[in-house]
């Protein structure tokens, strides 16, 4: 799991990173902040309070409530729910 943990932070990292960074020359402009991150499913890999507590704790709800600092919205996949 600690390599997910960091894997995670580089991941937020490189996302919190973009704003204000150069879109390719054709394009033009800058990368403006995103409205929000959608995680398509699959947040933790057994839906344990452990795993959602990392999850809150890294990607947050609001962007002020974790490491992201953009809103994140949430979708669940199989390995989130055991029913």
């Amino acid at each position: 799991m600690h390599g997910m943990v960091e894997a995670n932070r580089r991941q937020i990292a490189a996302m919190n990173a973009l704003p204000g960074k150069a879109w390719p020359r054709e394009i033009g402009g800058t990368v403006a902040a995103p409205a929000g991150v959608l995680v398509a499913g699959d947040l933790t890999d057994m839906g344990t309070e452990e795993q959602w507590r990392l999850y809150v704790q890294h990607y947050g709800m609001t962007g002020r409530d974790g490491l992201l600092k953009f809103p994140s919205f949430e979708a669940t996949g199989n390995h989130d729910r055991w029913y």
